[in-house]
């Protein structure tokens, strides 16, 4: 079954459930759960799958104040919820945290928001994902970095990236910023909104030949950074670029 769903998709109570059969929703809106559940149920014949597929043209919310994500297994068959971010979509996390029985995808081309301190870990329960299932984090997506407070990366931030960008508010002052969690390669774009990102001589950005940086207002890298390639680059380091 396939639906789409072009406003926001809200679970405030009850169950949502899919017993013994695959559907997908596609997700142009928000999703918000405030209370109970989502359940994907397989029964002793055939898995049971429920897709949530973000899949907007603009940018759409992912909030999770209450409630149950969880799966139940056959005899030998499997229960699955699968939440993606599909090309071209940009979902923003807000200091949500995504948990429950669930995996994740941040497709090639998607963009992932986080204002979580702890960024997106690859497993375990830190970060703005925190599912028992496989997360996956495309080398060909962005990834942004939109807390009020200090926040790390965290290592769920993949070793190469499409864009890596900083817009924290946190300020600039020691104790403040973004905290590279890993040294990282960008293949298109460094993008410095608001605040600072700070590496060091094992995490260290690294900016391939063909990409670029921005960097505006009080934004910059604090920290040792690397251009490969012969075309001429501006390091975005220290106050305002300079």
């Amino acid at each position: 079954d396939q639906v789409d769903i072009g406003g926001s998709l809200l679970i405030i109570g009850g169950a949502c459930t899919v017993k013994g059969t695959t559907s997908t929703v596609g997700l142009s809106g928000d999703f918000i759960m405030a209370g109970g559940s989502l359940r994907a149920n397989a029964t002793s014949a055939a898995n049971g799958i429920i897709n949530i597929n973000f899949k907007g043209n603009s940018r759409q919310s992912f909030s999770k104040s209450g409630g149950v994500i969880e799966k139940s297994n056959g005899t030998a068959t499997k229960g699955e919820i699968r939440f993606s971010i599909l090309e071209n979509a940009i979902v923003d996390f807000g200091e949500s945290v995504l948990n429950g029985d669930a995996s994740f995808t941040v497709a090639a081309g998607a963009r992932l928001i986080t204002r979580h301190a702890e960024g997106i870990a690859a497993t375990g329960s830190t970060g703005s994902i925190q599912v028992t299932g496989t997360r996956t984090y495309s080398n060909d997506a962005d990834y942004a970095y939109a807390g009020s407070l200090h926040q790390v990366t965290g290592l769920g931030l993949p070793g190469i990236v499409r864009r890596l960008i900083i817009d924290n508010a946190s300020g600039v002052q020691s104790g403040a910023g973004v905290t590279l969690s890993r040294a990282t390669t960008i293949n298109k774009e460094l993008v410095l909104s608001d605040g600072f990102l700070q590496t060091s001589a094992t995490n260290m950005i690294t900016i391939v030949d063909g990409a670029g940086a921005i960097a505006t207002g009080n934004s910059f890298v604090a920290g040792p950074m690397r251009k490969t390639g012969r075309s001429a680059f501006t390091f975005p380091t220290g106050w305002s670029g300079i």
